[in-house]
């Protein structure tokens, strides 16, 4: 007498669902040619909305130029060019403008809200 199972293939082939252990990508994709800046505190001081000028770039800056958004090649960076001031966020991958994790100078945690416009 023949056997029948539920969710038997009649192939005989089946296909297995694996869950990836590498966490999705978090940020957003550096192609994007206009991020808007919200701060509060310190970070206020690099609030704006930052367009990349000459696509695809690895920088973005706002329309007076003074501050920039960077990748290094090895991190990320904002810049005020007209008091040296910064902000850094250690994310190595430069295919995404990280929304979390930029601190000051001295390293201190600050607080920003980066959106694709």
């Amino acid at each position: 007498m023949a056997g029948y199972g539920y969710g038997m293939s009649v192939s005989g082939s089946r296909k297995s669902i694996v869950a990836s252990s590498t966490p999705a990508p978090s940020g957003i994709p550096a192609s994007t040619q206009t991020v808007i800046v919200n701060g509060s505190g310190y970070a206020g001081g690099f609030s704006g909305t930052y367009s990349m000028p000459f696509p695809p770039s690895p920088y973005w800056r706002t329309a007076n130029e003074l501050l920039v958004l960077d990748f290094t090649g090895a991190s990320w960076r904002f810049i005020d060019s007209d008091t040296g001031s910064g902000l850094q966020n250690p994310s190595s991958n430069g295919s995404y403008i990280p929304t979390t994790g930029w601190t000051d100078d001295y390293l201190s945690p600050v607080t920003l809200t980066i959106t694709a416009a």
